[in-house]
């Protein structure tokens, strides 16, 4: 939503305000706090249950795979986003909070879809090596995607359309 309101204000001239601004970006903030307990969390309950196939799913994500490089980059952007979004001055910034909400938005966006795609599809331990996305589930995590966007498109509009008629213009 933050992206979306800064888009909005570079854009279409939407003024959300400083104020709002702030606040998504707090917002922002304690979502990438649950985002990385929850990381933490799934892999916890993977090592210390001893799943197998959730085990073997973290060693694809962060092991000795092609797609560990990415895994990481999303952890740590993710982290260091999150931990940046906390400072109330960069909060403040209009050019932080949108460039900290976006590194963050990427990092979900790269965790949540390795996750679910690569990872999401093991069946045991072995099949870890040589599993790659098929063109199913790559149309299914876009169309995902795509219906979330859609989502926050149509009510970006709705508020700024109650916005101008609030202002009589």
């Amino acid at each position: 939503m933050l992206l979306m309101a800064v888009t909005a204000e570079q854009l279409a001239g939407f003024k959300a305000g400083e104020e709002t601004l702030e606040r998504l970006a707090a917002v922002g903030a304690w979502a990438g706090l649950v985002f990385l307990a929850l990381t933490g969390l799934d892999a916890a309950t993977a090592m210390l249950g001893n799943m197998t196939a959730d085990t073997a799913a973290l060693a694809l994500l962060y092991g000795n795979s092609p797609f560990a490089v990415v895994s990481w980059f999303a952890l740590f952007s993710g982290t260091l986003s999150t931990g940046l979004l906390l400072v109330p001055s960069l909060r403040r910034s209009f050019i932080a909070a949108a460039s900290l909400g976006s590194l963050l938005a990427l990092s979900v966006w790269l965790q949540s879809g390795l996750t679910l795609i690569l990872a999401g599809q093991l069946k045991d331990a072995s099949a870890a090596a040589g599993y790659a996305p098929a063109v199913p589930e790559l149309l299914l995590t876009a169309g995902i995607w795509a219906g979330a966007v859609l989502l926050m498109t149509v009510l970006l509009k709705i508020t700024a359309s109650a916005q101008l008629e609030r202002e009589g213009l």
